[in-house]
């Protein structure tokens, strides 16, 4: 099993919780940080030599940092499974309003403390109704700042021609590509299937 998010997603906890007995977890974090990687794969080559069930737990956030091991597993008669830690998405709309909020009260002079004290057990209501009162919407924020953006590697042919066989031609190239505001939600987990 390979897991897959941001750091402070979750991964390790859930991982000690539901696998530490009855799978080889494997993870950079376990390794000092002087040939981390190769250590690790080392260890996960070991962990398919001896047919052991196995849970890589990085961030793994491209194809490209996951695939060898998932080739690696494939090829040892492994049936992979990738688990991608969405949370921290779903989280964002309340994070964004908790920063709003926050700043809010700050930029009114509130101190650290008692920005901190007067946000503490609000409802997102009362943190709208908050905001309202200083005259901002916050339904009305752009969205990007409400559920985050994406930057990411995009896929496109190209259409040449290629002078010294004098015949038209084709390639496939990247190209960074940005989401300005993600999806939420199970539109999100659909926009993610396109990267995982």
């Amino acid at each position: 099993m390979v897991l897959v998010g941001l750091q402070a997603s979750g991964k390790s906890s859930f991982c000690a919780e539901r696998f530490s007995r009855t799978h080889v977890v494997v993870s950079k974090d376990d390794f000092p940080a002087r040939k981390r990687e190769a250590r690790q794969r080392r260890a996960l080559e070991a962990a398919f030599g001896m047919q052991k069930d196995v849970v890589l737990d990085n961030t793994n956030p491209s194809r490209d940092e996951r695939s060898w091991a998932l080739e690696r597993a494939r090829a040892a008669g492994y049936r992979s499974v990738g688990y991608y830690f969405r949370w921290r998405q779903d989280d964002a709309p309340r994070c964004a309003l908790n920063g709003w909020s926050y700043w809010t009260l700050r930029k009114q002079g509130a101190t650290v403390a008692a920005a901190t004290a007067r946000l503490e057990g609000l409802t997102r209501a009362e943190k709208e109704a908050l905001l309202a009162a200083y005259g901002i919407s916050f339904a009305e924020t752009p969205l990007w700042q409400q559920t985050g953006s994406g930057l990411y590697w995009n896929s496109y042919v190209k259409e040449g021609f290629d002078p010294v066989k004098q015949v038209a031609t084709t390639a496939l190239r990247r190209r960074l590509a940005w989401e300005e505001a993600l999806p939420s939600g199970d539109a999100y987990r659909d926009f993610l299937r396109a990267f995982l």
